[in-house]
């Protein structure tokens, strides 16, 4: 079992179901705010300079309230897809391995604006233009959201997708574009955009490189998980019954003696829940048992 496979057991009861519709629900009170109050939107923006040299310290927190790009016709559409890709990735890799993906990016990013705001102003020969940098809001939000597309285009790259339910395209085009696009701002953004470019795409980097071999599943397999979800959820309360026709409940003590099974990788077992189902894995080296929210996601153990 990899080191990520024991922290999920030991602390994956703490992951946050649903991540993504959190965050497109911060992301539209954030355009909210923008057209409400413009003035009090600019203290949720990360500023390097109040956030670091005046003690506005909230600013590294507060902008996930922040819009990744201004307010136009395409606002919804765009909320839309962030959750729709959000919500496959959390799929593929289960909701604890998409709470580590998306807070490790914001953690990773937050503190490379706050180490490379430092460095800058120790190493800036110009001090006009480090100002002028420092006190220029960072569009980590619009970041975030690209390197999400440039997950879900390497994991679904084969997949066809519909734009404007008319074009059809793969998924991983999307990559192709989003790497030259964050090669293009890369070169022609400030020191603080690069910063946090190389930040976001080291975390990708060091998230499917810690995952590789455990890739997320195609949209196929993942409809047959729900699918199998679905009969086992069924199967589990016809267990409520006798056999012998009646609609009695069947007594606790019918099952003393059962055998119980639990799930190498949570630790759950069919006490917790009656609607988990548990197989062993054809794949893996020995007999190890997995619940169905990680029978199709875990990490095979040769």
């Amino acid at each position: 079992m990899g080191f990520l496979s024991k922290l999920e057991k030991k602390i994956g009861k703490y992951a946050i179901p649903n991540l993504s519709l959190i965050i497109v629900i911060c992301f539209a009170m954030g355009y909210i705010i923008q057209l409400a109050d413009p003035a009090f939107y600019y203290y949720l923006e990360l500023v390097p300079g109040p956030a670091i040299w005046q003690g506005q310290w909230w600013r590294f927190f507060t902008w996930i309230f922040t819009a990744p790009s201004t307010v136009s016709w395409l606002t919804i559409f765009a909320l839309f897809c962030y959750y729709l890709i959000g919500r496959q990735l959390e799929m593929a890799w289960g909701k604890f391995m998409f709470n580590l993906y998306i807070f490790g990016q914001i953690i990773l990013m937050d503190l490379s604006v706050l180490v490379g705001s430092l460095i800058l102003k120790e190493v800036s020969t110009d001090i006009t233009v480090f100002i002028t940098m420092a006190y220029a809001p960072v569009p980590i939000p619009y970041y975030v959201s690209m390197t999400m597309f440039l997950a879900f285009a390497v994991l679904y790259g084969e997949e066809t997708m519909y734009l404007m339910m008319l074009i059809p395209f793969k998924a991983k085009w999307i990559a192709y574009i989003d790497g030259i696009y964050l090669a293009y701002c890369f070169i022609a953004g400030n020191a603080f955009s690069r910063i946090i470019i190389v930040a976001g795409v080291a975390n990708f980097l060091i998230f499917f490189f810690i995952n590789r071999g455990n890739n997320g599943r195609s949209f196929t397999q993942l409809r047959n998980a729900r699918h199998f979800n679905s009969v086992m959820k069924g199967k589990k309360s016809s267990l409520k019954r006798t056999v012998d026709g009646d609609n009695k409940v069947i007594r606790p003590e019918a099952f003393k003696n059962r055998m119980v099974h639990k799930c190498a990788i949570c630790g759950r077992t069919e006490d917790d829940s009656e609607y988990l189902e548990f197989r062993y894995c054809s794949k893996c080296n020995g007999n190890y048992e997995y619940c169905s929210d990680h029978l199709y996601t875990h990490e095979h153990i040769q």
